[in-house]
């Protein structure tokens, strides 16, 4: 294995939330804070699209997925 993918796989140079046990869940205002964050910096959000799948809910999805839903 190369420096830099040693480099990189290491747990130390992963952000904390790499780092976390299970996925965490925004909902209310975490969500909506996160969300404004995302259109600040990426206004397309880089290229996906918002679809809903058969319960409802709403992912985010790359454009050639979009018809799967």
């Amino acid at each position: 294995m190369s420096d830099l993918a040693t480099n990189l796989s290491a747990e130390t140079d992963a952000p904390d939330w790499q780092q976390a046990e299970a996925a965490i869940r925004a909902q209310g205002s975490i969500l909506r804070e996160l969300h404004a964050k995302l259109k600040k910096e990426d206004p397309g959000f880089g290229g996906l699209e918002r679809v809903q799948d058969r319960r409802r809910e709403f992912l985010w999805v790359h454009e050639q997925f979009v018809e799967e839903y």
